[in-house]
């Protein structure tokens, strides 16, 4: 409850401060609108887009054809939230010369530090593992390790009832387990497994879904194996 509060502060503070001051006479609507501008484009052209794209990073299931490579790191992302942040900064200590102008700016840069920071501590940018067991109306098994965007090199075996695949050491903090069945038209149908998380400190069963194929658990990113057994799999 408290993060979707948070998320619509910055905003509440912008419309707060533009209707006080048309209500006050001190302000006309072009300047309003200037004001609007002022402290909505720095978020939804840097802040907003960098957050997105490092929560998609850290939490990729999927490889991307092309990779941003270093503009994509998180260093890079995170100087470009605090650059936008800094500009309005700016505005709110030195630029602009109205209090209330001047208290908004602060607002927004204080909302979003808040919501950035409990969009963190919810775990929005912890790392995520994710593995694709994908089946062929032909036969075929493809498996693969996906940790936040990048392909992982991950051994596995199949002994005719389960797939064994050896999960290395990644830091990631949450597993998500896909199974899905590639029709010979393309397309993509859920399958219903069980899966089995072996780790030094016990054995953790997971199911998967036939209506939705996939499964996500908590994670500690220590190495382990991951034992799917397919023979009674059902496609949704």
């Amino acid at each position: 409850m408290c993060g979707g509060w948070l998320g619509v502060l910055p905003n509440l503070a912008v419309f707060a401060v533009a209707a006080a001051l048309f209500l006050s006479g001190r302000e006309s609507f072009v300047g309003i609108a200037a004001l609007f501008g002022t402290l909505a484009l720095p978020l939804f052209v840097g802040v907003f887009p960098a957050l997105l794209l490092l929560a998609a990073q850290r939490r990729g299931e999927c490889v991307p054809d092309r990779p941003l490579g270093r503009l994509g790191h998180p260093v890079v992302l995170v100087a470009v939230v605090a650059f936008f942040l800094g500009v309005v900064v700016l505005h709110g200590l030195v630029i602009w010369e109205q209090p209330v102008a001047r208290a908004a700016a602060l607002a927004v840069v204080v909302g979003v530090t808040l919501l950035s920071g409990d969009t963190w501590r919810r775990g929005r940018f912890a790392p995520l593992a994710a593995v694709e067991l994908r089946t062929s109306a032909d036969g075929g098994l493809l498996a693969r390790l996906v940790v936040g965007g990048q392909l992982v090199k991950a051994t596995c075996r199949w002994d005719g009832r389960q797939l064994v695949l050896a999960l290395p050491a990644t830091g990631a903090r949450e597993l998500k387990v896909w199974a899905h069945l590639l029709t010979p038209g393309g397309e993509s149908q859920p399958l219903g497994v069980v899966a089995e998380l072996v780790q030094e400190d016990g054995v953790r069963q997971m199911k998967v879904a036939a209506a939705t194929g996939w499964v996500m658990v908590p994670f500690d990113g220590r190495v382990g194996e991951l034992r799917v057994a397919l023979s009674g799999r059902q496609s949704g």
